[in-house]
């Protein structure tokens, strides 16, 4: 098996999941929970299955943070199809919260953020410290207020989906460089999550599943290439749902 960008750097000798197998597993949690909330809302257990889904493209994204070569371009891929997918679930979906790729974006620039701070941090250089800290800092903040603050003063502004905590579930990760540490970040994100953002949705807290399976990464890609996978099949499912949606109402 291949290392993610030939790094040994992940320090998880001992896992015996690797990233195409927590991403497939993660695509199959995620079109459970859509068939639940589209087709099948009375089943709850459907909507528990899917709670994994979310942590571990989250924790992807981190990685891949980590390991692309343009990060902008990575940035600006993920944005891209947040305002593509945004633009057809408005029409077609009547959504009423921005797609995971929008909270992803968001993740990303403040990681990016978090990255500048680090290295400054190794360079002792003080002057660069707190400007990278302050940038951070302010990001965040300004992210807590679009994220959080806004929707509640307009009615055409919708939240984000999974909400500020939801943001800073990959951020979180991308603290340590060590896997165990990224997992235990990982963990205290998504009881965060699950205990300030959604208090009363006690489904939420089967999210907390995906930390053993995280645990168990062992840092290697597969030998399939799965990097755009996710991209298509996130639209492609979402079409194919609702269209057996709309044709069993027909039928009925």
């Amino acid at each position: 098996m291949e290392k993610l960008q030939n790094s040994s750097s992940n320090n998880t000798n001992y896992g015996f999941l690797n990233g195409n197998v927590l991403k497939i597993i993660a695509l199959v949690a995620m079109t459970i929970d859509h068939v639940g909330v589209i087709m099948f809302p009375e089943l709850e257990v459907l909507r528990m299955i899917g709670r994994i889904a979310f942590p571990l493209f989250a924790f992807f994204v981190a990685e891949g943070c980590k390991y692309t070569r343009n990060k902008w371009r990575y940035w600006g891929m993920i944005f891209g199809l947040g305002v593509v997918f945004e633009i057809f679930s408005r029409i077609f979906a009547h959504t009423t919260e921005c797609n995971i790729f929008i909270t992803f974006s968001l993740s990303i620039l403040l990681i990016y953020l978090l990255s500048w701070a680090k290295k400054t941090i190794k360079e002792h250089n003080a002057k660069m410290i707190v400007l990278s800290m302050f940038a951070f800092v302010f990001a965040a903040a300004a992210v807590y207020v679009l994220v959080e603050i806004l929707p509640s003063y307009t009615q055409r502004y919708t939240a984000v989906d999974y909400g500020f905590f939801g943001v800073m579930v990959a951020v979180f990760v991308s603290v340590f460089d060590k896997h165990y540490a990224r997992v235990t970040m990982f963990a205290i994100a998504l009881v965060l999550l699950c205990a300030l953002r959604s208090p009363v949705w006690l489904t939420q807290w089967f999210c907390l599943l995906a930390v053993p399976l995280v645990a168990w990464y062992n840092g290697e890609r597969g030998k399939l290439r799965l990097k755009y996978l996710f991209y298509v099949y996130y639209p492609a499912h979402l079409l194919i749902i609702y269209g057996i949606a709309e044709l069993i109402k027909v039928v009925k």
